[in-house]
């Protein structure tokens, strides 16, 4: 074979054209599909890059913050001792027209779906805007923060700073928290945080205990499959780690999931709605008439396309 072999193609950015805002975090998937051997290294002019977007050289993924406005056009090149293949793209630069660049921290970047800020009762939270908005170009002055809905008794929302302090006093299901940030010239912009606060819970002895993969929380979208393991052990004097056992829901299990003959959860999920969040009783039932149970939240939710803060906050 020669080294003019095409070695894969870039089916995410191959001929497109990429509109973003200038200082706003971007990630442009080069979706490489390799041949063999599967490792390349890519390529890109750096000259031709804008400013604060770098090239990695394992994926031929593009990240960064832009820092200049402009249109680029770049060819990103993978290589390897078979071949080479390449893709051409453009990337289109310009201001933003409002305020951009507000977020709180996700504790799980990992994860599509993230758990948010948890606590327990009685302990001190203190969460801050991993960033504060930035003003558009022709907009200058301070932002004052609002939060919707309401936060529970014992904390509060600074408005100059959008950070939330206090005492968290009372349980609170894994809620999302919608801050506005709004300048006095009508520009705002929005960002979501998570906050949990439960009761600390001490273990129980038991001849079986039923565990809950990943934990008590689970995320999940609406109308995709999914399958949730349970796991029912014994503490020694029970011989065998698999028992014929039945297993309930305290309330019922969402429209479209059930029990399998092991306790494992599976099934896909009808209700479409933006968040649906109850605390599951799991009841494990010993044909010896041992109980074991687990409790579990499950959030069903669809993916968020785009949020208008006019729409949440008014």
């Amino acid at each position: 074979m020669t080294k003019d072999t095409k070695v894969g193609t870039f089916k995410g950015c191959d001929g497109r054209k990429f509109s973003m805002m200038n200082g706003v975090q971007i990630r442009i998937p080069a979706e490489l599909m390799l041949g063999c051997p599967k490792s390349v290294e890519c390529r890109v002019d750096k000259l031709l890059l804008p400013e604060g977007v770098a090239l990695d050289p394992d994926t031929g993924d593009l990240s960064g913050v832009p820092k200049q406005t402009g249109d680029f056009e770049l060819t990103i090149e993978a290589y390897n001792s078979v071949g080479s293949c390449s893709c051409t793209l453009q990337l289109s630069i310009s201001n933003p027209d409002f305020p951009f660049g507000f977020r709180y921290r996700v504790h799980r970047p990992d994860s599509k779906f993230h758990p948010g800020h948890q606590y327990e009762i009685g302990e001190c939270v203190q969460i801050v805007p991993e960033s504060l908005p930035q003003c558009a170009p022709g907009y200058h002055g301070q932002f004052e923060f609002r939060i919707h809905p309401s936060l529970p008794d014992g904390l509060k929302l600074d408005p100059e700073n959008g950070a939330i302090k206090g005492v968290a006093k009372e349980n609170l299901r894994t809620t999302q928290f919608v801050v506005r940030a709004l300048q006095h010239m009508g520009a705002d912009c929005c960002a979501i945080v998570r906050i949990k606060v439960a009761v600390k819970v001490e273990s129980v002895h038991l001849p079986i205990i039923l565990k809950i993969q990943d934990g008590e929380e689970q995320h999940f979208e609406a109308g995709k499959s999914l399958f949730l393991k349970t796991e029912l052990k014994g503490d020694g004097s029970v011989r065998g780690d698999n028992f014929c056992a039945t297993y309930s829901s305290q309330p019922a299990l969402p429209k479209g999931l059930a029990f399998d003959e092991d306790g494992n959860i599976w099934g896909i999920p009808h209700e479409l709605q933006l968040i649906v969040e109850k605390i599951y009783v799991i009841r494990a039932v010993h044909v010896l008439s041992w109980e074991s149970a687990a409790n579990i939240s499950l959030i069903i939710q669809e993916p968020i396309e785009s949020l208008d803060c006019n729409d949440i906050i008014h």
